[in-house]
């Protein structure tokens, strides 16, 4: 049974981050890709996970920088909240900002200009 999906729990990350001490290789970088190529195995669940070799890096990153808190399950800030723009406050936000953008030879403005503003 493999496990795509499912943010693995905290003990098979820290299982993959002790790994990369372990692994064959001379560099960090060398472990983490030698580590990245095997299967971790939940023992409650039995449930199996690979991961990339950039998710192995990005989670040694953030333990080094900050411990093991990083490495924790956390719910996203805006977690119930509307997270898309009302089209109201994207039609006051272009009303305010087209007049200062420069114009095509056309007399269009540019859709790239707009989007960057």
């Amino acid at each position: 049974m493999s496990n795509t999906n499912k943010i693995p729990p905290l003990e098979i990350r820290l299982q993959v981050l002790s790994a990369v001490d372990y692994a064959p290789g001379n560099s960090t970088r060398e472990r983490i890709q030698s580590v990245a190529t095997r299967t971790f195995t939940d023992t409650c669940t039995q449930l199996h996970y690979q991961f990339t070799w950039r998710t192995i890096s990005t989670w040694l990153y953030r333990f080094k920088k900050h411990g093991i808190t990083t490495l924790d399950n956390k719910t996203r800030r805006d977690k119930n909240t509307y997270r898309k723009t009302q089209p109201n406050e994207l039609g006051e936000a272009i009303n305010e900002v087209l007049p200062t953008l420069g114009r095509c030879k056309n007399g269009s403005v540019p859709k790239m200009a707009l989007y960057h503003k």
